[in-house]
C-alpha cells in the first residue's frame, strides 16, 4: 500500500523512461521499488522517520536475495543470518509501513 502513494506517473518517470508505462501499481517489481525509494523527493513523502539510506541499502540486499531465491541461483539453504535480515526488514517493514 505504501508504493500506491506515489502517482503513477511519478512511479512510470523513475521505473520505466524507456519501458512502457503502467496503468496502475500492480505490475511493480522488486526493482521499481528500489527506484522509488531511492528517490529523495519519493522518499520525503513515503517514510521520512526512516534513514533512507540505510533502507535502501537493506532493500538492495533483500532484493538480491529475492532474485537469487527467484532465479534458482543458489542451491544451499538460507543461512541463519539471513532469515534474521529477511525477518528483520519484515519487522521494520510491519512497524513502519502498515
Amino acid at each position: 500500500q505504501l508504493i500506491r502513494k506515489v502517482p503513477i506517473g511519478d512511479v512510470n518517470a523513475l521505473c520505466r523512461p524507456d519501458r512502457p508505462p503502467e496503468d496502475d501499481h500492480d505490475g511493480l517489481t522488486m526493482g521499481d521499488y528500489q527506484r522509488i525509494l531511492e528517490n529523495p523527493t519519493q522518499w520525503d513523502r513515503l517514510l521520512p522517520q526512516l534513514d533512507r539510506v540505510a533502507f535502501v541499502h537493506v532493500l538492495h540486499e533483500v532484493t538480491s536475495i529475492q532474485n537469487d531465491l527467484m532465479h534458482f541461483n543458489n542451491s544451499d539453504p538460507i543461512d541463519a543470518d539471513t532469515i534474521e535480515k529477511l525477518k528483520h526488514f519484515l519487522n521494520t517493514l510491519r512497524r513502519f509501513v502498515a
